[in-house]
Order: C-alpha cells, then structure tokens, then sequence
C-alpha cells in the first residue's frame, strides 16, 4: 500500500507538472497571437509604419552628414603638405562620428573617437611613439568589445589601426598619402556593406582620385 501511495504521489507531481508546463506553453502561444494580432491592427501597423520611417529617416541624416565628411576627405587625399592632410583628416572623422550613430555603427564609432584624439595630437605635434601602441590597443579593445556587425566590423579596426602607425613611421608625403589611399579603401568598403552609400561612392571616387594624386606626386619628385 506504502508504495502504491509513494507511485500515486509521483503520478499526481509529475501531473501537475506536466499541466503546469502544458499552461505555460498556452501563455506564451496566446502571448505571440496577442502579439501578432496587434500588429495587424491599425495602431500596429502604424507603430511599425513609425519605425520603419525612423530607420529611414536616419539613413538619409546618415547619408548627408557622410557626404559632407567625404569633402573633407578629398581635400586631405589631394593635399600637398602634411599639416593639411591631417587637418582635414581631423575635421573628416569629427563628421564621420556624427553619422556612424544614425548608422548605428559602434564599432566603427568607437574607432572613430580615438581616431579623433590621435588626429588632434598629430595635428599638434604631440603624438608620440607610445601613443601609437596605445591608442592601436584601445581600438581594437573598445571596437571588439562594442562591434555588433561580426566580420564586418573588423574594417573600421583595422582601418584605424593601419592609419596610426602611419600617423607616426610614415614621414614623407608619399607614404602618407598611400596609407591615407589603403584606409580610404577599407572605409570605402565597410561603408557600402552598411548601406552609408553616400560615404561609400565617396570614398570610391577618392580612393581613385588619391591613386592619381600619388601616382602624380611620386613622377614630380622624381623629375
């Protein structure tokens, strides 16, 4: 009888159990057919209406401000002295941080404001050797840490980090317009793949522009 009553108890919790879960799983099914019914109603749609104009709407700021920025980086892929390269190469990633958060582009934000930093000391004339290695460390750090593009957002980092060492081992003009040609490149890329198509044909065009620029800079100094 003691194990009739011990297999009669079992039954009963493992009954109970399996409508605790039978409920549970009920909720959530009634929970989703709550969820979608809501969004064919008129107030859904017009909430999802909402986002979707949000999402586009924050493409075509993204858009614009990257375009404005791409002027920037054509006058410094077109310079002639090292000063007014790296000016406009600060002024260029001010802009470009302003549109990757209408982008919503963190890792390639995150770059882009040590970016700033970097450019602001090597405008001054205070970036230092040290500095390399530091600021190279803190973007791949803080860009692995907040990168939600997987692969993609590996461009930006290594985009940046090929630019300053450049900022401090490349001496001459001509290397600094190659590397500033290499991570027009990359950024011209990354651009493309995260639909900022105004920042994207921009760079393309000045990644064209930059070679020529070269090409032009390396004939006269060997005339």
């Amino acid at each position: 009888m003691f194990t009739h009553m011990c297999r009669s108890t079992r039954w009963n919790a493992a009954g109970k159990l399996c409508r605790r879960k039978r409920g549970e799983l009920d909720k959530r099914a009634r929970l989703s057919y709550c969820s979608d019914r809501n969004f064919r109603t008129p107030r859904g749609q017009a909430m999802m209406g909402r986002k979707r104009g949000a999402a586009v709407l924050s493409l075509v700021i993204g858009n614009c401000i990257s375009a404005a920025a791409s002027v920037f980086l054509a006058i410094s892929s077109c310079a002639r002295n090292q000063k007014t390269i790296y000016l406009f190469q600060l002024l260029e990633t001010a802009t470009f941080c302003v549109s990757s958060v209408f982008f919503a582009s963190w890792a390639g934000l995150s770059t882009l404001l040590v970016s700033l930093v970097r450019n602001v000391l090597v405008v001054k004339n205070r970036f230092r050797k040290w500095h390399v290695y530091l600021f190279s460390a803190l973007v791949v750090l803080l860009g692995l840490y907040v990168n939600n593009r997987g692969a993609l957002g590996l461009l930006p980092i290594t985009a940046t980090v090929e630019i300053t060492f450049a900022n401090y081992y490349a001496k001459s003009v001509a290397l600094i317009k190659a590397s500033v040609l290499l991570n027009t490149v990359l950024w011209a890329v990354y651009s493309c793949l995260i639909w900022d198509f105004a920042a994207g044909i921009s760079e393309i065009l000045i990644s064209v522009l930059g070679a020529a620029s070269l090409i032009q800079y390396m004939r006269q100094s060997r005339g």
